[in-house]
């Protein structure tokens, strides 16, 4: 339902009176009261105020039906009475669960360690790469993990984003922390990319709602070529917005001459309707790796995968 709502409000844009309409509707049934300005969207209940940035309507939908969920989550800042949640600008953000703080070019990230690493736990010592990083929630929490004696390797190819992710590195003093300015893909060379500096952001073929505006080229690297410069990793991680499948399908032959790493992939949504969970699983499960499939409390789908012996007692 909600997919539908958001194909149909990308279509005629925050402008139009239907959308507004249809939203103010949706957003009245929560008990919300939903306010169009002439760059920003407001939710708002009682002593609460959610901003976003209107060209991130696509994402109202998901916040008038998580809005006391995202409550739960961040920090809100204390405004003229009002407990406020501004994600149309920069700022630094504190997660509620943890206490942790990042700077934010924009929307958040959602904390989803639990599921990246349901199957694997991190250890000290271990190499780990966040390709998909942001502005470095999960990058902070692997870190930690690894310890001095291990690395983590954050891939963010959005300008914005990194220079969000190069911020927190340096506020934490992450120094076991290597960021790279370029995408993961199914070979190396080059790519076009939405840059929007948002948790949205991908490479232009892969994304269901792309922006021709916000578009620029950026470097790639395969898997396979990203190893020889950055070496091996034990686990990788993978929020990449559809751009899962390339990079499956051209790391096939490494992965299953090196079968030591682990996997734990947020599948996608792809134009077709269709996900991207399932030419994944079927890729892996074509070299012998076991996979398992599952979702969060949100309907994001997840995917973990290995190729290690122990997968057989994997439940």
């Amino acid at each position: 339902m909600i997919q539908m709502v958001k194909d149909r409000i990308i279509r005629l844009g925050p402008d139009s009176g239907v959308v507004q309409s249809v939203l103010k509707l949706r957003a009245r049934m929560k008990g919300l009261v939903l306010t169009f300005g002439d760059s920003l969207i407001t939710l708002s209940r009682k002593d609460q105020k959610l901003i976003l940035q209107k060209r991130h309507l696509v994402y109202v939908p998901l916040f008038i039906d998580g809005y006391d969920v995202t409550f739960q989550h961040f920090e809100p800042i204390f405004v003229n009475g009002t407990n406020t949640l501004d994600f149309s600008v920069p700022a630094l953000r504190t997660y509620k669960g943890t206490g942790l703080s990042l700077y934010c070019a924009s929307l958040p990230e959602e904390n989803s360690m639990e599921m990246y690493t349901r199957f694997h736990k991190p250890s000290a010592g271990e190499v780990i790469w966040d390709v998909g990083a942001n502005a470095g929630a999960t990058t902070y929490h692997f870190s930690k993990a690894v310890g001095d004696s291990g690395r983590v390797i954050a891939w963010e190819p959005d300008p914005f984003n990194f220079s969000y992710l190069l911020k927190n590195i340096s506020l934490h003093s992450l120094s076991n922390v290597t960021a790279v300015n370029k995408a993961l893909s199914g070979t190396t060379g080059t790519a076009l990319f939405d840059m929007d500096g948002s948790t949205g952001a991908g490479i232009s073929e892969h994304l269901v709602y792309s922006q021709k505006a916000n578009r620029s080229a950026v470097e790639t690297l395969s898997f396979q070529d990203a190893c020889a410069q950055y070496g091996v990793p034990d686990f990788a991680k993978l929020d990449i917005e559809g751009g899962e499948v390339d990079v499956i399908r051209g790391a096939l032959p490494f992965l299953k001459a090196n079968r030591n790493i682990d996997l734990s992939i947020e599948t996608h949504r792809m134009r077709d309707e269709s996900s991207t969970e399932i030419p994944v699983k079927s890729l892996l499960d074509s070299i012998g790796y076991s996979v398992i499939c599952f979702e969060d409390a949100y309907g994001q789908h997840f995917l973990s995968a290995t190729g290690r012996e122990k997968a057989d007692s994997r439940t």
